[in-house]
């Protein structure tokens, strides 16, 4: 399931794997019920990772410039990734699938 606000919906129509894409299509509320019914929320550090939390989903949570020990999550059922010179685009999509993986517990 893909969520995020409309102004991400756009690159979210590019994405080439099986998914169901509610990108710019669900209110907070909205959001906070699909969020309830995930196994994992996988995502970087932004409002929808809070709302992750805040449901009790376990979550990956990929930091780049913000502040993760002021913003993450660190305690159970949550895993934080620290990217390479706070550089988001220097996350590595290994790293986040393998904490996943381990999350899920397969």
């Amino acid at each position: 399931v893909l969520l995020g606000g409309p102004e991400e919906r756009e690159t979210s129509e590019t994405l080439r794997f099986p998914n169901v894409n509610l990108v710019g299509r669900t209110s907070i509320r909205q959001t906070l019920g699909v969020l309830k019914h995930l196994d994992l929320v996988i995502g970087a550090d932004t409002g929808f990772m809070h709302l992750a939390a805040a449901t009790d989903r376990p979550t990956v949570t990929v930091f780049g410039p913000t502040p993760m020990l002021k913003w993450s999550h660190r305690y159970e059922p949550h895993t934080v990734i620290l990217c390479p010179n706070r550089d988001i685009r220097q996350a590595s999509a290994t790293e986040i699938i393998q904490a996943a993986r381990a999350r899920l517990g397969i």
